[in-house]
């Protein structure tokens, strides 16, 4: 009850809401966006991933949407079609840029930085796994963000949470969750134009 995470759509890569569940039983989670998005983005009868991650490993979850109901369509009801996966995640080499990012906090244990508002920073390092950037608000591990990348040509957009804080230096280390297909390729060939400067 009460845990933040991501529903994404099997059928359409590009639709994914950071959700927060209200109700759980056997094989069944209630869900309600955290985001000011207006009702539920997906379909009764849909098939859907839940996901969240804790501790370097990756949880998901694969189901229905059974029903959508509530005021202006805010709350899903999910049954799971599937027994759920861990997946422990690696790290990955960083490449150290300085190029612009922007981010949205949807989920933070200092709940007061939780906002809709689009926040700016300059990215330190990156690597198919994660960045860090220069930190400006007191994040704290497992905080999650919905983060766009301005790489040349077009933005990588990616959910991703914190797994390190370096208050010292004023650091924020960011692991990527589960990113869409699109997203990884463009990241890759900007990682491989990087190292071949």
């Amino acid at each position: 009850m009460g845990r933040r995470v991501i529903v994404s759509s099997l059928a359409n890569s590009g639709k994914e809401l950071p959700s927060k569940i209200t109700k759980i039983s056997a094989r069944e989670f209630q869900l309600q966006p955290t985001s000011s998005t207006r009702g539920f983005p997906f379909q009764e009868g849909e098939g859907i991933r839940v996901s969240f991650t804790e501790n370097w490993v990756l949880y998901c979850w694969d189901g229905i949407v059974d029903k959508i109901y509530g005021q202006e369509n805010q709350t899903a009801t999910l049954y799971l079609s599937a027994v759920g996966a861990a997946v422990h995640r690696r790290r990955s080499p960083r490449t150290k840029v300085s190029i612009p990012i922007s981010f949205i906090i949807f989920d933070a244990a200092e709940m007061e930085i939780i906002s809709d508002q689009v926040i700016e920073s300059t990215i330190i390092d990156i690597g198919f796994n994660g960045l860090s950037f220069k930190r400006e608000l007191p994040f704290n591990v497992g905080d999650q963000l919905q983060l766009t990348i301005q790489i040349p040509n077009q933005p990588v957009n990616a959910m991703g949470w914190v797994v390190r804080c370096d208050q010292s230096k004023d650091i924020v280390a960011v692991e990527f969750l589960q990113p869409r297909e699109e997203e990884q390729k463009r990241l890759m060939r900007f990682l491989v134009d990087q190292q071949e400067k």
